[in-house]
This record gives structure tokens, C-alpha cells and sequence, in this order.
């Protein structure tokens, strides 16, 4: 089951409270990248990391969302 703020209007909190539970450098890549839209080699060029670090940052924030969020990631 996908989870939508559209469809869950609490869901929206429960996501904000799963990002402040990230490291700082996961927070930022998963910000910049799918709220942003930035494409990797921006979010690296911003972070000063590079775009192999943005992209394990990415996963492992990923992970760690779906988890906090009670979900199994796609």
C-alpha cells in the first residue's frame, strides 16, 4: 500500500517526525534530491560530498524512512 499525504493527512507528520530521526547528511540528501528535485550531482555540489556519499546517503535514508514509517521499501 503506497502512503500519500494526499490520502493520509497525518501522514505528513509522521514523515516530518521520520526526517528529524535521520543523520543530518541523509536528511539533506533526501530533502534537496526528492523535495527539491535535484538531480544527485547538484545534491553533491550543494553538500560539498560526492555523488557516490549523496547516493548512499539516499539509500540509507530511504531505509531508514520505511522503517521508521512501519513501511517495506519498494
Amino acid at each position: 500500500m503506497e502512503r500519500t499525504i494526499e490520502a493520509n493527512p497525518d501522514g505528513l507528520v509522521d514523515l516530518l517526525g521520520a526526517l528529524r530521526r535521520l543523520s543530518p547528511a541523509q536528511r539533506a540528501s533526501v530533502y534537496l534530491h526528492y523535495q527539491a528535485d535535484l538531480p544527485v550531482r547538484e545534491v553533491a555540489r550543494l553538500t560539498g560530498m560526492s555523488s557516490a556519499a549523496v547516493k548512499v546517503h539516499l539509500s540509507r535514508g530511504r531505509r531508514r524512512l520505511a522503517a521508521l514509517l512501519g513501511e517495506e521499501e519498494e
